[in-house]
């Protein structure tokens, strides 16, 4: 998922060690390899290799044995590696250098931005296409020389479930519809209107003097927040390939996102989003 390509590009940037496991996507089975058997919100298992008194730091966090704690949700994840990793050259991570790059993180992976990328992804039809349903044939391994026409009604009755889900979910977030109602395909003039506007405010968070938002010099959460968001929209989420939702919008809002899309394009380049050659049972992500 978005959110776990947030952590896997932050641990990178900070070459923090990590190791991922990928789950099944049957329920019954991935409710036996992760706690809380879900998809979207990544979880890790940490191995403590530290003294008793740092051990008691992490009395609050859940623990499934006395040397390891488990963390799930990526602003989560960030913020417990912000305080308790140290790097050599520096007291902290850097991911909350402030505290709105805390609101500014949350705001991009719980709000309207995130919203959007469930709408376009999931619900609205050119979206769908062009990512989850490329995706879901390739999970299934469904062979190149059997013609999409033959599988598309199929694949579209397998992921019906979960069009409905991300459409409340998309609803949710954008706070766009009255009384929880779904988002449908004949909502996207709404959306793309919504999202523009919520992309010049990430837009106010960066200047030309700075790589990052909030002029600071290293990577924030806001950062990978709002990076990996994007990725879903109008990049390929790295080595996971993903198609892009609605590249048009980067043509469409070149000029007055600017400066927003010289940042993504920067990010792709010094941060790109890895999942693969990371196989492991340690340090589960």
């Amino acid at each position: 998922s978005q959110f776990t390509a947030k952590v896997l590009a932050a641990f990178d940037a900070c070459k923090i060690p990590h190791t991922c496991f990928f789950v099944s996507p049957q329920k019954a089975k991935r409710a036996k390899e992760i706690p809380s058997g879900g998809t979207l919100v990544p979880e890790i298992k940490i191995t403590l290799k530290t003294t008793d008194e740092a051990k008691d730091k992490a009395k609050d966090e859940a623990k499934d044995e006395d040397s390891t704690i488990l963390l799930k949700d990526s602003e989560h994840i960030l913020e417990w590696f912000n305080e308790h990793y140290k790097m050599a050259d520096a007291d902290t991570l850097g991911f909350f250098p402030t505290p709105e790059a805390s609101v500014a993180s949350i705001r991009a992976s719980n709000g309207l931005l995130a919203g959007s990328v469930y709408f376009y992804n999931w619900v609205y039809n050119d979206g769908y296409e062009r990512s989850m349903k490329v995706s879901v044939r390739r999970f299934l391994s469904i062979p190149e020389w059997i013609p999409a026409f033959v599988t598309s009604a199929p694949l579209d009755m397998l992921v019906a479930g979960e069009r409905r889900k991300f459409a409340m979910a998309a609803a949710r977030c954008t706070k766009l519809t009255q009384g929880g109602k779904p988002l449908t395909h004949a909502d996207d003039d709404k959306v793309r209107k919504a999202l523009v506007e919520e992309l010049t405010h990430f837009q106010t968070l960066l200047s030309d003097v700075s790589p990052y938002m909030m002029g600071q010099t290293k990577p924030t959460a806001a950062d990978f927040s709002v990076y990996v968001q994007l990725e879903r929209l109008v990049g390929d989420t790295g080595d996971a390939n993903i198609g892009a939702a609605i590249p048009e919008l980067k043509e469409a809002t070149k000029d007055s996102l600017a400066l927003l899309w010289k940042w993504h394009d920067g990010m792709r380049k010094d941060h790109p989003i890895q999942f693969k050659g990371k196989r492991g049972v340690e340090g589960k992500l």
